[in-house]
């Protein structure tokens, strides 16, 4: 019997479960999204604290650009999106 490659169904899977705990943290510490402007200011504070972690991790010589997709979202300063990426295909 073959098995299905379901690596990147995987990999797609953990990097929403890396969206989601992030707006469960955020939700913690602020509150509900209930609006558009809650939205905006999610992101906002998502790619903050996603930047700070992917300096850390290129600071200790991480290559967090792991696709075409992570370095496309880092050209438009969407760290949330390179962060979720490098974890998903770090595992």
């Amino acid at each position: 019997m073959a098995f299905k490659d379901n690596t990147a169904e995987v990999k797609k899977s953990v990097h929403e479960l890396q969206h989601w705990k992030t707006a469960e943290k955020y939700t913690k510490l602020f509150g509900p999204i209930k609006t558009e402007g809650d939205y905006f200011k999610y992101l906002e504070w998502a790619n903050r604290e996603a930047k700070k972690e992917l300096d850390v991790l290129t600071s200790r010589g991480y290559n967090v650009v792991v696709s075409r997709y992570a370095k496309e979202s880092l050209k438009k300063q969407e760290y949330a999106e390179v962060l979720a990426e490098y974890n998903a295909f770090r595992g």
